[in-house]
Protein backbone atom coordinates (compact mmCIF):
# COMPACT_ATOMS: atom_id res chain seq x y z
CA UNK A 1 0.00 0.00 0.00
CA UNK A 2 1.44 3.32 -1.05
CA UNK A 3 0.59 6.76 0.28
CA UNK A 4 -0.31 9.47 -2.21
CA UNK A 5 2.69 11.78 -2.40
CA UNK A 6 0.48 14.65 -3.58
CA UNK A 7 -0.85 14.93 -0.03
CA UNK A 8 1.60 17.01 1.97
CA UNK A 9 3.61 14.92 4.40
CA UNK A 10 2.91 17.41 7.18
CA UNK A 11 -0.81 16.63 6.73
CA UNK A 12 -0.43 12.85 6.92
CA UNK A 13 -2.49 11.19 9.61
CA UNK A 14 -1.13 8.45 11.80
CA UNK A 15 -2.74 5.96 9.41
CA UNK A 16 -1.05 7.56 6.37
CA UNK A 17 2.32 7.41 8.09
CA UNK A 18 1.85 3.79 9.14
CA UNK A 19 0.88 2.84 5.57
CA UNK A 20 4.02 4.50 4.20
CA UNK A 21 6.19 2.77 6.82
CA UNK A 22 4.72 -0.63 5.96
CA UNK A 23 5.23 0.02 2.24
CA UNK A 24 8.93 0.63 2.99
CA UNK A 25 9.24 -2.52 5.13
CA UNK A 26 9.46 -0.67 8.45
CA UNK A 27 6.72 -2.77 10.07
CA UNK A 28 8.18 -2.52 13.58
CA UNK A 29 8.36 1.24 13.28
CA UNK A 30 4.77 1.31 11.98
CA UNK A 31 3.61 -0.56 15.09
CA UNK A 32 5.47 1.90 17.32
CA UNK A 33 4.05 4.87 15.45
CA UNK A 34 0.55 3.49 15.68
CA UNK A 35 0.80 3.15 19.45
CA UNK A 36 2.33 6.61 19.93
CA UNK A 37 0.06 8.45 17.49
CA UNK A 38 2.97 9.80 15.42
CA UNK A 39 1.90 11.56 12.21
CA UNK A 40 3.53 12.97 9.09
CA UNK A 41 4.38 16.30 10.69
CA UNK A 42 6.45 14.44 13.29
CA UNK A 43 8.65 12.96 10.54
CA UNK A 44 10.33 16.33 10.10
CA UNK A 45 11.70 16.11 13.65
CA UNK A 46 12.83 12.47 13.80
CA UNK A 47 16.53 12.17 14.58
CA UNK A 48 18.91 9.28 14.91
CA UNK A 49 18.88 9.78 18.67
CA UNK A 50 15.08 9.58 18.83
CA UNK A 51 15.12 6.40 16.74
CA UNK A 52 17.70 4.88 19.07
CA UNK A 53 16.27 5.96 22.41
CA UNK A 54 12.51 6.22 21.94
CA UNK A 55 11.95 3.64 19.21
CA UNK A 56 14.69 1.27 20.40
CA UNK A 57 16.23 0.84 16.94
CA UNK A 58 19.59 -0.40 18.08
CA UNK A 59 21.34 -1.05 14.77
CA UNK A 60 23.04 1.94 13.22
CA UNK A 61 22.36 0.84 9.64
CA UNK A 62 18.63 0.46 10.36
CA UNK A 63 18.45 4.00 11.77
CA UNK A 64 20.38 5.33 8.77
CA UNK A 65 18.18 3.42 6.35
CA UNK A 66 15.07 4.89 7.93
CA UNK A 67 16.44 8.44 7.84
CA UNK A 68 17.47 8.03 4.18
CA UNK A 69 13.93 6.93 3.31
CA UNK A 70 12.45 9.93 5.13
CA UNK A 71 14.85 12.32 3.38
CA UNK A 72 14.07 10.75 0.02
CA UNK A 73 10.34 11.03 0.66
CA UNK A 74 10.65 14.72 1.56
CA UNK A 75 12.84 15.36 -1.49
CA UNK A 76 10.40 13.57 -3.81
CA UNK A 77 7.52 15.58 -2.46
CA UNK A 78 9.40 18.85 -2.88
CA UNK A 79 10.07 17.92 -6.51
CA UNK A 80 6.46 16.88 -7.04
CA UNK A 81 5.04 20.10 -5.60
CA UNK A 82 7.32 22.41 -7.62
Amino acid sequence: MSTNISKEISEWSNSDLCSWLISRNFRGMAESCKSTGLNGYDLFFITEQILKEEFQIKKFHERQSFLRCVNQLISEQCNYLQ
